[in-house]
């Protein structure tokens, strides 16, 4: 009977996972995309330069539609492909782990 529980939980994981990417898929493209391009053609500063992720010393990963969406992003989205990490469980109060 474990094995069968194992087989569920599996496959709601999974279907659960599946819906999640649709809908970062469809915020980047609906709403992350046009702002970023407004914003960008509106400003007189440079464009955004890199994503920030935040973290606190453990391991992290991208996922599969932010992944997809940097490398869409062409010549003039190069700041799409660049993450820079902050990493507060190794800085230290004189200097920040970047």
């Amino acid at each position: 009977h474990g094995d069968e529980d194992q087989t569920a939980l599996s496959a709601a994981v999974a279907l659960h996972a599946a819906d999640l990417d649709r809908a970062l898929r469809a915020f980047l493209a609906e709403t992350f995309e046009p702002w970023a391009a407004a914003l960008a053609a509106a400003a007189h500063e440079p464009p955004p330069a890199a994503w920030l992720v935040c973290n606190d010393g453990d391991a992290f990963a991208l996922s599969s539609p932010l992944v997809d969406f940097a490398r869409a992003g062409g010549e003039e989205g190069c700041w799409r492909r660049t993450v820079v990490v902050a990493d507060r469980a190794k800085s230290c109060a004189e200097d920040g782990a970047v």
